[in-house]
């Protein structure tokens, strides 16, 4: 893995870096705040950017390991939404909701259906099939993406890095 600056103000991203065997790299990630750009030939080189040693870990090691970082993630993202809304962005309810987020989901509190436009941050292991309790679902459509809820997944190494990009934490791509 290799890992350089980004460039900003609108300037052309750098080319990516080619090995010394003339090749590229796999895979590329935006990441720091979209300050560094990481090049990798595999994605768990690219996730042990966000989980230290993950390269080392075993199968159940690292799937505990996803779901705690996500989980931290949702935490954190969840607190950031509170703490910029404004009395208009939201009703008295769903300010209350939102700011009684705990792992273990929101559906617990009896929300299914979330139509508010301030997204909800779920872990999608914290829901069916994981454990007995119903996901909300949004009034804007029941699909993965929807503008309302973001839906972080630790089920594998893909789905962890779509949901990092989803809660814009980074940028990834498959470069080939």
């Amino acid at each position: 893995m290799i890992i350089i600056g980004n460039t900003h103000n609108g300037s052309k991203p750098p080319s990516p870096p080619i090995k010394k065997d003339g090749t590229l790299y796999a895979y590329r990630c935006y990441f720091d705040e979209m300050a560094r750009i990481a090049f990798a030939d595999t994605i768990e080189e690219i996730i042990s950017l966000f989980i230290p040693n993950y390269i080392e870990l075993n199968d159940y090691e690292r799937a505990d390991a996803r779901i705690t970082r996500l989980s931290s993630l949702r935490t954190s993202l969840a607190a950031q939404i509170v703490a910029n809304l404004s009395p208009d962005d939201a009703t008295e309810e769903e300010f209350s909701i939102l700011s009684s987020a705990t792992p273990g989901g929101w559906s617990k509190d009896g929300v299914d259906i979330w139509d508010s436009p301030v997204p909800l941050v779920l872990l999608a292991q914290e829901y069916v099939p994981y454990t007995d309790v119903d996901r909300p679902i949004s009034a804007h459509g029941d699909t993965v993406i929807v503008d309302n809820i973001i839906t972080l997944d630790a089920l594998d190494d893909e789905e962890f890095i779509k949901s990092l990009t989803r809660a814009g934490a980074t940028y990834f791509s498959r470069l080939f």
